[in-house]
């Protein structure tokens, strides 16, 4: 619809152009140009009408083409000047033709002389014809640029959605493998506790499968989920821990990046020693923008770490608000998750 009314306001400007041009003709230069009449000045108005959409019509073609090349970087700069120089001289070139070939129908002696009157018709006429041509020309060229930004954009989120699916689907296995990792031991040692695990182990695996395809969750969910998560560490290990919450009630609704608590906790657990004479504690809140969880460090003195969980989770932080998380190591270790406002 925008491409119909474009094409209708180039027909028209064109037109414009064409009467202008026929009706200075007729009235600075005597030229009849077909003959005398009504029906002969009519056919001379439509002709020069037709004339100019033709060329502004080859024009624009041009200048489309040149400036796809210009945006592209295909044209060099040195040459853009020159060309857009013979297009505009050639205007005025073409008009002085038109009237040339006017008098010559007309029958004059000296068709391709004029005298200074004639030359500021053509000077004039000349001015419009640039100033008309040379605004549609940038206007053109602009919605060519915007349409290349729309759908640069476009592109770009198709890919960002597409890097962060692949991301964020790194977590679903390595989850998973962990989990049934622990499962196998609870199997082997102490049956009943495995069947309790596993119940709890499906709840918090669902949980991961309804999230798999959000981006951000909210931290109510994310807490949730989190409380779950932690049973499960202490089925496991049967020791004692100590969580502390300090999330304010306006935080809850607040958004990070889809199981980042699976993630942190997970790391947590990863690599510590848990023992009962060495109760682990784990904090949680909110500070300066920024959603953070901190731990006792009991580190393990050999761990297999891919490093796949921080680093994930990072780089999903900078794709959703622009910023990475902050680790911290002094007597506590200490993650800080950029939170989403949306």
């Amino acid at each position: 619809m925008a491409n119909k009314y474009r094409t209708l306001l180039n027909v028209s400007l064109f037109t414009f152009l064409g009467l202008l041009f026929c009706l200075l003709a007729e009235n600075y230069f005597h030229l009849p140009i077909f003959g005398s009449g009504y029906f002969f000045t009519t056919i001379s108005y439509l002709f020069s009408a037709l004339i100019f959409n033709i060329i502004g019509f080859a024009l624009l073609a041009v200048n489309k083409s040149l400036g796809r090349r210009i945006a592209d970087n295909n044209l060099s700069k040195k040459i853009i000047i020159p060309i857009y120089t013979a297009i505009f001289s050639g205007l005025f070139l073409s008009n002085w033709l038109f009237i040339s070939f006017a008098k010559i129908l007309a029958g004059f002696e000296h068709p391709f002389s004029m005298q200074i009157n004639g030359w500021m018709v053509c000077l004039v006429l000349w001015f419009i014809e640039t100033s008309v041509i040379g605004l549609l020309f940038v206007y053109n060229y602009m919605t060519y640029l915007m349409q290349l930004q729309k759908d640069t954009m476009i592109l770009r989120q198709e890919y960002d959605r597409a890097k962060y699916q692949a991301l964020q689907e790194q977590l679903s296995p390595h989850f998973l493998f962990n989990s049934l990792n622990i499962l196998v031991s609870q199997i082997e040692f102490n049956p009943q506790k495995a069947i309790t695990y596993t119940c709890k182990l499906s709840e918090v695996y669902r949980y991961v499968l309804s999230v798999k395809d959000r981006k951000s969750s909210m931290i109510k969910e994310e807490l949730g989920f989190l409380k779950s998560y932690i049973y499960l560490q202490q089925t496991r290990f049967d020791f004692p821990l100590n969580f502390v919450n300090r999330l304010n009630p306006e935080s809850l609704d607040l958004s990070i990046p889809t199981l980042t608590l699976q993630i942190l906790a997970e790391n947590i657990f990863k690599h510590n020693v848990i023992l009962p004479d060495s109760p682990m504690t784990i904090e949680i809140g909110i500070e300066n923008g920024y959603l953070y969880v901190s731990n006792s460090i009991f580190p393990k003195t050999c761990i297999n770490s891919t490093g796949i969980g921080l680093s994930n989770l990072s780089k999903r932080s900078l794709m959703l608000s622009g910023k990475q998380i902050i680790i911290e190591k002094t007597d506590k270790f200490t993650v800080k998750v950029p939170v989403i406002y949306e």
